[in-house]
């Protein structure tokens, strides 16, 4: 709700000027034809009189007065909004600015390196109880309930293009939804440990993890895709740490971020050392670090290697439950 503020403006200031000076301009022309012959003459030879006519002949009377530079400038910016809570509050320029603009649907489609289904895989290939608990032990059981298959390409660029990296915000028009661990956590149901999950540089794979991990395939063995390891899943029994850290593998490259060339994450393995508990990892603000990450190197067109299925399970999940628990949504 905007109420203009119009203190000074131009009608509340011209019109009484104009009809008083319509008056006086009347009477000072009755009075001039009353002058005397004696008084114009006094008056041409400079004496003073009351009826001088130096008072009208300039033409400033029947000028409208302008407001000045300052109360023009304040009379375009001072607007008055009703803030989130109803109180009345004055909403600045730099607040404007850095509202998240809202896409409207467009029909574009997103191309995706990692697909949804790649979770449904792990599970039909882990039938055995000691393979389901090897699982839930490092806290990732909850992906059993994750059926999704697949995210519709047009649905994903919309929700992409809405989504704001800087602010961690996600703008459907009707709601803005904050996507933060917090969220992670109670949608997808995974670890939200106190320790940061550490990363090794881009390119760096001689991380003592990384080389154990690889090292099932061979010790020269090529980086390996999604469908690689999964085949490893199904091809062996044993539920150990090798098993562990395949499920992770494709598990992280599924709803955190899977490389440009739809080969696995294998960076997040440096902190998976021997002695680590995975479920003391903060799994959900990893989540959302990739979600930032690429959604900041994507320029609209290429690939997108981010978790998508995360952007539109959590948006669904929003959209159903921040009627009846608002702390979902952020309006």
């Amino acid at each position: 709700m905007k109420i203009e503020d119009n203190s000074g403006t131009q009608p509340e200031i011209t019109q009484p000027t104009l009809t008083f000076n319509r008056k006086k301009l009347r009477a000072r022309k009755q009075k001039k034809i009353r002058t005397t012959n004696s008084d114009m003459n006094a008056a041409r030879h400079g004496g003073k009189t009351n009826n001088s006519s130096d008072e009208f002949e300039t033409d400033d009377d029947f000028e409208i007065p302008k407001p000045s530079k300052k109360k023009t400038c304040e009379t375009k910016t001072s607007k008055i909004e009703l803030n989130a809570d109803g109180d009345i509050g004055r909403q600045s320029k730099e607040k404007t600015s850095e509202a998240q603009e809202y896409f409207p649907f467009n029909g574009e489609r997103l191309n995706m390196r990692s697909k949804a289904e790649n979770i449904i895989s792990i599970f039909q290939n882990c039938l055995s109880k000691e393979r389901i608990d090897a699982i839930k032990a490092i806290g990732f059981g909850s992906m059993a309930s994750l059926s999704i298959s697949s995210v519709p390409t047009k649905l994903g660029y919309w929700l992409l293009s809405n989504y704001d990296h800087k602010t961690n915000m996600l703008n459907i028009g009707s709601e803005k939804l904050k996507l933060t661990a917090q969220i992670v956590n109670r949608i997808l149901g995974i670890p939200m440990g106190k320790l940061e999950v550490d990363e090794v540089d881009k390119g760096a794979y001689v991380d003592p993890v990384i080389l154990e991990w690889r090292c099932q395939w061979g010790a020269k063995s090529g980086l390996k895709t999604v469908k690689d390891v999964l085949t490893r899943i199904k091809e062996t029994t044993n539920h150990g740490r090798q098993f562990k850290l395949n499920v992770l593998v494709v598990i992280i490259s599924t709803i955190a971020e899977i490389t440009k060339q739809s080969t696995v994450n294998m960076r997040f393995l440096k902190s998976i050392t021997k002695d680590a508990v995975c479920t003391e990892y903060n799994w959900c603000k990893y989540v959302v670090t990739c979600l930032n990450r690429t959604k900041e190197g994507w320029n609209g067109k290429e690939y997108y290697n981010g978790p998508i299925t995360f952007l539109a399970v959590s948006t669904l999940v929003c959209l159903i439950f921040s009627v009846s628990d608002p702390s979902y949504a952020a309006h």
